[in-house]
């Protein structure tokens, strides 16, 4: 067989303003990056970050974005809405450990920075580790995580899933995942549904099913097929028509396995890493790639 083989050039584009481990980026409509909260490093008891800076890739330039996050946060999720402004959604405001630092609320940032961010209320239900993707009906579905303990639910992994209105910048509680799922990853699939995957179902155990939630009927549903690996705090990357490929991770062992959902809802293993990549990022190179970036071992 023949191999087209590509050298990655490697470039410095020179420092961040802040120092920060884990935080949100969002492209935003004009191409700059748009990169959003996180932990100070080496922070123990982790200390959250509130500010916010703007990467220009035509210049390769950093700059301070106007406003802070009225409040500090990590874990949470931050996504383009179809007005071009960026909602920010839950998360922590400081260890885990204590749920006084679990949040319940979320704000929308202006790229112009004209407007200072704006936050409001999710209804009731705080939460972190979650994930967000857009439905057919193009509004913003926010899934699983975790929330506050629970009768029979002391560590509160949660199913429930939360709408986000554009039109009145509001939220509303619809019907639930199939699983309660922390550590999880959606994304969009063709069909109109959000594909749901993995994550944490109780303490130390691990997930290896996958669902469909269909915004139509605001319900998820388990597949027959499960994936081949549990994991956590893994990566999904919806490639060409309908197909899936699961990425990275952990669980209670190593995982190098690359999996993919095919249209059919059937899974095969297509490779393996040559180490484990968790908390990696992952992203489609080349149109025949997938590259894979950082991360943890073990």
């Amino acid at each position: 067989k023949t191999y087209d083989y590509y050298q990655p050039m490697i470039k410095s584009l020179g420092n961040l303003n802040t120092n920060r481990c884990y935080p949100r980026l969002v492209t935003l409509n004009n191409g700059n990056i748009m990169i959003i909260g996180g932990i100070e490093p080496n922070s123990n008891p982790a200390v959250t970050i509130s500010s916010i800076e703007v990467f220009n890739p035509s210049t390769n330039q950093f700059s301070n974005y106007a406003f802070s996050l009225n409040q500090s946060r990590s874990d949470f999720t931050a996504n383009l809405l179809s007005n071009g402004k960026v909602i920010v959604v839950a998360g922590l405001k400081g260890p885990s450990s204590n749920l006084t630092n679990f949040l319940s609320d979320f704000e929308i940032l202006d790229p112009e920075e004209i407007q200072s961010p704006v936050t409001g209320t999710l209804p009731a239900q705080v939460r972190y580790g979650h994930k967000s993707a857009f439905g057919v009906d193009g509004n913003l579905y926010i899934l699983g995580g975790r929330g506050t303990p629970a009768a029979g639910n002391s560590l509160a992994y949660l199913s429930r899933v939360d709408r986000y209105l554009l039109a009145s910048n509001t939220y509303e509680n619809v019907r639930n995942l199939a699983s309660g799922r922390d550590g999880l990853d959606v994304v969009a699939g063709v069909n109109g549904k959000i594909l749901v995957t993995g994550g944490i179902l109780s303490q130390s155990f691990h997930a290896n099913t996958f669902e469909w939630y269909d915004p139509t009927i605001a319900v998820g549903t388990n597949e027959s097929s499960t994936l081949l690996n549990t994991r956590r705090l893994h990566t999904v990357l919806k490639y060409g028509e309908n197909e899936y490929y699961i990425l990275g991770g952990g669980n209670l062992d190593k995982i190098t396995a690359i999996e993919k959902i095919a249209k059919d809802g059937s899974v095969s293993l297509v490779g393996n890493f040559s180490e484990q990549r968790y908390l990696a990022g992952f992203s489609f190179w080349n149109d025949k790639h997938i590259l894979a970036i950082g991360g943890n071992t073990d």
